[in-house]
C-alpha cells in the first residue's frame, strides 16, 4: 500500500472531479438496472392484455429517454475519469524525468537506459489503466453487482440464491490467481526492460554493427529477448485467461438453472412473466461484473506492481544535492583552489587523486596535461561535482564547493566532455541548447570561432540542419567544434575543455586557439590535452603524474627546469616536426 502513497499529490488537485465522474458513473448504472423495471411493465401489460400503442409507447419512451442520459452522462464520467488517470500519468512520467535529472552518475552506472525508458513508458501506461479503467470497472462492478442483486432479491430471493452460488469459487480462484499474476507481471516487466535497452543499443550503435558486419548477430540477441518477452507474456496471459473464461462459464451455468426454475415458477404463478424476464435481464447485467473480476484485478495488479518499480526509482536519493539552508556566493567566482585533494572512485581501492594541491584564477588560460590516468577528468567531474570530492579539499572563491549551490556552480564552472553529446535535432537546437535567447549574429559568431561556420553554410539548410542521433551526420571534429561552439555561446566564468580539440586537425585547432583569448577576455579557459605544442602561449601548465601536479608554471618555466613536462614537449615537438617536414633548432 505504500506505493499508493505516490498517487495522494496528484489526486488532490482532481478529487472533485474524480468524486463527480464516480457520482455520474453510479447514476448511469442505475438508469441502466432501470431499464429491466420498465421491460417488466411492458410483458406484464401484454401478458395481462392491456397493452395497447399508448402503454407501449410510454414504455418505449421511458427506454429512450434513459438511453440518451445514459450516453450524455457516460459521455461526462468518462471525461472526468479517463481524463484524470491521463492528467496523473503526465504528472508522474514529469515527476520521474525530474527525478532523475538530479541523481547522481552512480545510479546511472547501476540502471540501464532501456530500464528507466520502460519505467517512463510502460509501467507509467499500467498505472494509467489501473487508474482510469481498473477504477471504473472495480466501482461499477460493486455498485452495478449489488444493485442488481438487490433487485433480484426483491422479485425472488431463491432464485437470487441460486444464482449467486458460483460467486463464492469465482473470489477464491481470483485471490489465488492474483498472487501468482503480481510475482509474473514482475518478470514480465524486468524483460521488457531488457528488450528496450538491447533496442536502444542497437540502434545507438548502429554504425558500429554494420562496420563489423554483425547485424545477424544483433537480431539473434534482439529476437533471443523478444521471444522471452514473448514467454513471459503468454504466461501472464495464460492466468488472466482462466479468469474470463471461467467467470463466462458459470455465469452460464447460473442463467441455465435459472431459466429452468424460474420457468417452473412462472409456470405455477409464483412470480409473472414480466417478473421473470427482468430477473433475467438483472442476471444478464450480473454477468459483467462477475467477469470483470479478473479484468479488475488484471488492470489493478499491473497498476500495482509498475507503481511499486516507479516508486523504487523515486525512493533513490541523489548522492550529491545541496543542504538545507545553503546561500549562494555573494559575489561573482574569481578563483578556483585544490588542497590536499585525494579522491577515489566508489568501489575502488586506488586513489585516483592523491594530496593534489593547485590554484586557478580568473581570466587566466592553462592547460592540464598527462599520461592517461593521472586524474585530469577526474578534477574536472570534481569541479562540476559530477562526483562528490571531501570535504575541504575544493574551493571556489575559498568556499568549499560543496556549500555552493548547485545550479551557480554549474553555470559558473561548466564542462566540455571529449565526447559531448549532441541531441537529434537541428544544429541551431544543439546551439541554443544552453542560452535560448541568442541571437542570430551571435549564433554565427561562435561558429566562426570554431572554423565550423563555413561547413555550417555549406550544408542546404544550414543551422537547421538536422544532425541525427548524437550527431551522426557530422564528423569527429564537427561534433567537438560544435560542442565547443555551444559552450563558448554561454560563455561561463570558467569553462574546461577535456581533450575538445582532440578530433580536430592541427590548422583548426592552431585558429581556434588564437581565437579563444578573445571570446574569452577577462575569463579562465582550462584546456585538459595530452598536446603541447601550439599550446606554448598559454598563462600556466599543470602536468599530471599519479594523480599529483608534478609540474606547475609557464612553458618558458618549465622549459627551463628540464624535467618531465620538457621531455614530453621536446617529444612532441619532433614528432610535429616529422609529421608537417619542417625543422627547427628551437626547444619551444
Amino acid at each position: 500500500m505504500r506505493a499508493y502513497r505516490l498517487l495522494i499529490p496528484h489526486l488532490r488537485p482532481g478529487i472533485f472531479a474524480l468524486i463527480l465522474g464516480i457520482g455520474l458513473m453510479m447514476t448511469v448504472d442505475f438508469l441502466q438496472l432501470m431499464i429491466p423495471r420498465f421491460i417488466k411493465g411492458a410483458v406484464d401489460a401484454l401478458a395481462a392484455g392491456k397493452a395497447d400503442r399508448s402503454v407501449l409507447a410510454h414504455y418505449i419512451g421511458l427506454i429512450l429517454l434513459v438511453a440518451l442520459l445514459t450516453f450524455f452522462l457516460r459521455y461526462v464520467w468518462r471525461q472526468l475519469i479517463f481524463g484524470l488517470a491521463r492528467r496523473i500519468e503526465e504528472a508522474l512520467r514529469n515527476r520521474l524525468l525530474a527525478h532523475l535529472f538530479l541523481l547522481s552518475p552512480s545510479f546511472y552506472q547501476r540502471r540501464s537506459a532501456g530500464d528507466l525508458m520502460a519505467h517512463a513508458t510502460n509501467d507509467l501506461e499500467a498505472v494509467r489503466m489501473a487508474l482510469g479503467m481498473g477504477l471504473v470497472s472495480l466501482v461499477d462492478s460493486l455498485f452495478l453487482g449489488s444493485a442488481a442483486i438487490a433487485f433480484m432479491v426483491y422479485i425472488n430471493p431463491y432464485l437470487t440464491l441460486v444464482s449467486l452460488l458460483p460467486m463464492p469459487l469465482i473470489a477464491f480462484l481470483t485471490f489465488r490467481l492474483s498472487r501468482l499474476f503480481h510475482r509474473r507481471f514482475e518478470k514480465v516487466q524486468a524483460v521488457f526492460s531488457a528488450l528496450m535497452e538491447k533496442i536502444r543499443e542497437s540502434l545507438v550503435g548502429i554504425l558500429v554493427v554494420k562496420a563489423y558486419n554483425l547485424q545477424g548477430r544483433e537480431l539473434r540477441r534482439l529476437s533471443g529477448l523478444s521471444l522471452e518477452y514473448l514467454n513471459q507474456n503468454l504466461g501472464l496471459a495464460r492466468i488472466t485467461g482462466t479468469l474470463f473464461p471461467l467467470s463466462l462459464l458459470l455465469t452460464n451455468l447460473s442463467l441455465a438453472v435459472v431459466l429452468w426454475l424460474g420457468g417452473t415458477k412462472v409456470v405455477r404463478g409464483e412470480i409473472t412473466l414480466g417478473d421473470f424476464v427482468a430477473f433475467i435481464s438483472y442476471l444478464g447485467l450480473l454477468g459483467w461484473p462477475m467477469m470483470a473480476l479478473g479484468w479488475v484485478v488484471n488492470l489493478l495488479k499491473r497498476g500495482s506492481v509498475s507503481l511499486e518499480r516507479i516508486g523504487r526509482i523515486l525512493g533513490e536519493r541523489p548522492e550529491i544535492a545541496d543542504r538545507p539552508g545553503i546561500v549562494p556566493l555573494s559575489r561573482p567566482a574569481e578563483l578556483i583552489k585544490v588542497r590536499g585533494l585525494t579522491f577515489r572512485y566508489p568501489g575502488r581501492e586506488k586513489a585516483v587523486l592523491e594530496d593534489l594541491n593547485l590554484e586557478i584564477p580568473l581570466g587566466r588560460s592553462v592547460i592540464i596535461t598527462g599520461r592517461t590516468g593521472s586524474g585530469k577528468t577526474t578534477l574536472a567531474r570534481l569541479l562540476v561535482r559530477l562526483y562528490d570530492p571531501p570535504p575541504g579539499t575544493l574551493f571556489l572563491n575559498n568556499r568549499d564547493i560543496r556549500e555552493v549551490p548547485l545550479a551557480q556552480l554549474r553555470s559558473t564552472v561548466s564542462l566540455v566532455p571529449q565526447d559531448p553529446f549532441l541531441f537529434s535535432d537541428t544544429l541551431r537546437a544543439n546551439l541554443l541548447f544552453g542560452r535560448p535567447e541568442a541571437s542570430e549574429a551571435e549564433l554565427w559568431e561562435v561558429l566562426a570561432l570554431t572554423s565550423l561556420e563555413r561547413e555550417v553554410r555549406v550544408f542546404p539548410d544550414g543551422l537547421e540542419t538536422i544532425i541525427g542521433e548524437k550527431g551522426v551526420l557530422l564528423s569527429g571534429g564537427q561534433r567537438q567544434r560544435l560542442a565547443l561552439s555551444r559552450a563558448l555561446l554561454m560563455n561561463p566564468p570558467f569553462l574546461i575543455l577535456d581533450n575538445t580539440l582532440a578530433s580536430v586537425d592541427l590548422t583548426t585547432e592552431r585558429h581556434i586557439l588564437r581565437a579563444l583569448p578573445v571570446r574569452r577576455r577577462g575569463r579562465t579557459t582550462i584546456f585538459i590535452s595530452h598536446r603541447l605544442v601550439g599550446w606554448e602561449h598559454l598563462d600556466g601548465v599543470f602536468l599530471f603524474a599519479e594523480g599529483r601536479a608534478a609540474e606547475s608554471g609557464t612553458h618558458s618555466e618549465l622549459m627551463k627546469k628540464k624535467g618531465r613536462y620538457y621531455q614530453l614537449y621536446r617529444r612532441q615537438r619532433l614528432e610535429r616536426e616529422l609529421e608537417e617536414g619542417v625543422f627547427s633548432d628551437a626547444a619551444g
